[in-house]
């Protein structure tokens, strides 16, 4: 089987009363794990260190030894429930596995954290959690479910999701048989599934082509967001992810994001623009030549207009305005809430059913990009602009220097030919009179 990035899951039908007891397991599995990790010997011996050091001194610890990984080999069985039937995804810091829950007699994907092993291991472990905690907290029908979670027998952390076996977004807007009526109603259930994250206090932070996926049932298909690894918890994220820390993808990035400020809800908002404008032209609005250069683009190139450029459909009528709403540079420009961004697509998808098409008039206007901050990022791209400003005020420079230097000949030559007097002479009559 062909591997593929991130989580793969798959939905069965379950009742309200199974799917809340799978909540409760996983909160159950989350603070066992958290407890085990408390009292693991490495933890213990790191208390005994800080309660020894002195007020002022500095203690360095050098970082503990992980526990020694046990390969997972395909039919094994691991946590005592799970048997292996196959790997199918592998990112830098988890394995998805194609498993079977011998117990509940059902198919799941079973997520085992990796981390590299550079000593960030606990940064890792407790992200990784988060995410566990964060599934839990969430029931929708366009957000990925999550079955149990715990540790391994070598003590790694694990994540049993629900498996889906369908194409991500990539795939599904590559195809050309995918009409725009059913990419805006894709698009529309992704923004539902952001929708209900944010009524629970969640931002996702990482949506993407490749965290959303459909499977299909009977005539439509159903979209499931994934990964919320990156998730921020608006109440209280200080312990993992600080202010001025950049985390993301480059092409979905939002300005803020870029730049490492503080994030709410509207840094998802502008990754649902991206996806819209991919969705119907099959290409990033902004592609630089690295990473670095794309971020650029995303806080100072001007926000492009869809009906300007090739389409693999007809853009629907309002669905040019409401892209440009979501990749406002500023993101008080934006819509507020996703909810408001869901009564856009679904004007646009009555738009699109009734055969309504933007037509290519000229654009009204482009959004302008706001001012660049101090932030590293921010500071390449007013280095940027400076570079420009400074070519350009040397070339009026070269020009009006020129332009002197003409004035200056035509004037000697038209003296020459005796077309005007020379300037000194004038004033030599003048005195000559008096």
């Amino acid at each position: 089987m062909k591997e593929r990035d991130g989580e793969i899951t798959t939905p069965i039908p379950r009742k309200r009363r199974t799917s809340v007891a799978d909540r409760v397991r996983v909160r159950r599995g989350v603070d066992a794990a958290t407890a085990t990790a408390d009292k693991s010997p490495q933890a213990r011996a790191r208390s005994r260190l800080r309660d020894q050091a002195p007020a002022r001194m500095v203690v360095v610890h050098k970082p503990a030894p992980s526990q020694q990984r046990v390969a997972i080999q395909r039919g094994s069985v691991v946590a005592g429930t799970y048997r292996i039937v196959d790997r199918i995804a592998r990112g830098g810091t988890a394995i998805v596995y194609r498993a079977w829950h011998i117990t509940m007699a059902r198919e799941v994907a079973l997520k085992v954290l990796t981390p590299p092993g550079t000593g960030n291991d606990d940064i890792f472990e407790a992200r990784f959690i988060r995410e566990a905690r964060t599934l839990a907290g969430l029931a929708h029908p366009n957000i990925i479910e999550v079955i149990d979670f715990g540790r391994l027998e070598d003590g790694r952390c694990y994540l049993a999701m629900e498996f889906i076996d369908g194409p991500r977004l990539s795939d599904l807007f590559r195809d050309p048989d995918v009409s725009a009526t059913q990419r805006l109603d894709v698009l529309i259930q992704v923004a539902k599934g952001i929708a209900h994250a944010h009524a629970n206090g969640v931002v996702h932070r990482d949506i993407k082509l490749s965290n959303a996926m459909a499977i299909q049932r009977k005539d439509r298909a159903v979209v499931k967001v994934l990964d919320f690894g990156l998730a921020k918890i608006l109440e209280d994220d200080q312990d993992i992810t600080q202010q001025g820390m950049t985390m993301g993808s480059p092409h979905f990035m939002s300005p803020e994001q870029a730049r490492g400020q503080d994030l709410d809800e509207r840094t998802d908002i502008y990754s649902m623009g991206i996806l819209t404008w991919i969705a119907f032209t099959g290409k990033y609005p902004f592609n630089g030549s690295s990473v670095t250069a794309t971020m650029v683009q995303h806080c100072v190139d001007p926000v492009p207009w869809l009906s300007r450029v090739d389409t693999v459909f007809p853009v629907p009528q309002g669905l040019c305005a409401t892209v440009r709403r979501c990749l406002a540079k500023d993101r008080e420009h934006r819509f507020a809430t996703a909810d408001a961004l869901i009564e856009a697509l679904q004007d646009a998808h009555a738009q699109a059913l009734q055969g309504r098409i933007v037509t290519l008039d000229d654009p009204a206007g482009y959004v302008h990009p706001s001012p660049a901050n101090t932030h590293a990022v921010a500071l390449a791209v007013d280095s940027a602009g400076h570079g420009r400003r400074r070519a350009t005020t040397r070339s009026v420079r070269r020009l009006a220097l020129l332009g002197c230097l003409l004035v200056s000949t035509a004037c000697l030559w038209w003296q020459e030919q005796g077309v005007v007097q020379p300037p000194w002479t004038v004033a030599e009559s003048h005195y000559r009179r008096h």
